[in-house]
């Protein structure tokens, strides 16, 4: 391949340097990564917190691992790039607000992604899909659009 893209993608594997080592392998070019950044101010993250509680403390254990935002840590891709013998050489954080239609739109999407499935499976559709609606409200323009907003971090990297 001339580039390989993981675009919110290496963070799940559960083996991070080797998903990275051999996007290295097969790559003539470069390896663009591009995961979440500024969690803590992130509408994702805002939808996602009041969802953890109503998932099982194992389930939870492991998300530490490998989610979202498991490389998103300060210093920790870095770290994964290094050992799987990438170089950065491009780095940018992109404000890519996350846009839905109306309140309906948003709430199916958050209902079908991982960490919202494993809490439907242990608490319940109903409680997870309340938890979700309310932590869309302060989001929702007076049109009825959700708009979320979300930074990316993107870097290029080579072996």
């Amino acid at each position: 391949f001339d580039v390989v893209m993981g675009f919110s993608a290496f963070q799940f594997a559960d083996d991070k340097v080797r998903a990275l080592r051999e996007a290295r392998r097969v790559s003539r070019g470069p390896v663009a990564v591009v995961i979440p950044s500024r969690v803590s101010e992130s509408g994702i993250t805002s939808v996602f917190k009041p969802v953890f509680p109503l998932v099982a403390p194992e389930a939870l254990e492991t998300m530490k691992g490998s989610g979202m935002f498991a490389l998103s840590e300060p210093g920790k891709l870095e770290d994964v790039l290094a050992s799987a013998g990438l170089t950065t050489y491009e780095d940018k954080e992109i404000d890519c607000r996350i846009v839905f239609a109306d309140a309906e739109a948003a709430e199916r999407a958050f209902l079908g992604a991982g960490p919202t499935q494993l809490a439907i499976t242990n608490s319940g559709e109903a409680a997870v899909a309340e938890a979700v609606h309310a932590a869309l409200e302060p989001f929702t323009d007076p049109e009825g659009q959700v708009v979320l907003p979300a930074w990316y971090r993107a870097l290029l990297a080579q072996g």
